[in-house]
């Protein structure tokens, strides 16, 4: 290993890479990438941030609340930590969040080549 290299985890090496090309006056028309990315989520507000669209495969536990949920802050007692904010619904799987999203139009269908088998 050069001097200087210190250790960066895969999904910011991933962002570097997509910046660099970027800076080369490339860019990806979609990131795709396996679920060790997806379900990084500082790795998914990299993507938003850059204005890239994605699809990043999931695991089963991945779980989240509705944009207008907002989480319940009890009150302080005095004695201890303070009490963390917590939500009072269930979060739901995104697999329902997706299908939910899917059936309201809110995906775009893409494909990257045309190969032996077609689209």
């Amino acid at each position: 290993m050069p001097d200087g290299t210190v250790h960066q985890e895969k999904w910011r090496l991933a962002l570097g890479l997509l910046d660099n090309v970027s800076e080369r006056g490339l860019r990806a028309p979609v990131v795709v990438a396996d679920a060790g990315y997806g379900v990084s989520t500082p790795f998914r507000h990299g993507l938003e941030a850059r204005g890239l669209s994605y699809v990043l495969a999931l695991t089963r536990k991945e779980v989240a609340h509705e944009l207008s949920i907002e989480p319940y802050q009890p009150d302080y007692g005095g004695l201890g930590p303070p009490t963390l904010a917590r939500y009072r619904t269930a979060p739901r799987a995104l697999s329902l969040h997706a299908a939910e999203a899917a059936a309201a139009g809110h995906f775009t269908e893409v494909a990257w080549r045309q190969g032996s088998k077609g689209r």
